[in-house]
């Protein structure tokens, strides 16, 4: 939410407390008197508010995130547990039809890929990995 869009609803000599208020915290005596008795000012203020929040629970699901990764040098290559897990991930966020279409997409790219002789190592590594998921899991 853009501020200017904010400052719409707030007398105009009001603007530089409001910015001040929002940003920082801090109010004047007088400008806490205004939004007491203005209902448009305080509907600005929770918005504010609101988009703050909102700024705030998006950064701390992307420190989650990046938590949950082991930190690489810049234009190191993913390592492949990550990539895999990732993969898993993006599938699992999929619709159940979409989902079941990604998979089917992925079972014949790495069957295409793996050819005759790769199927058996294809199949040993996603029960190995099926293993592996059942203890953290259960």
């Amino acid at each position: 939410m853009k501020l200017e869009d904010l400052l719409q609803d707030v007398e105009p000599r009001r603007h530089q407390a409001f910015t001040q208020f929002v940003q920082t915290g801090d109010a004047s005596a007088d400008f806490l008197h205004y939004l007491d008795n203005d209902a448009r000012g305080q509907q600005a203020v929770e918005r504010a508010f609101a988009a703050q929040v909102e700024a705030l629970q998006g950064l701390a699901q992307v420190i989650k995130e990046k938590g949950r990764e082991k930190l690489q040098p810049a234009g190191a290559p993913e390592r492949p547990s990550m990539a895999m897990a990732r993969a898993v991930e993006r599938v699992m966020e999929l619709p159940g039809r979409e989902r079941s279409e990604a998979v089917a997409d992925a079972a014949a790219t790495l069957a295409r890929r793996a050819g005759a002789g790769g199927a058996v190592e294809v199949r040993s590594t996603l029960s190995e990995l099926e293993q592996k998921l059942a203890t953290f899991v259960e």
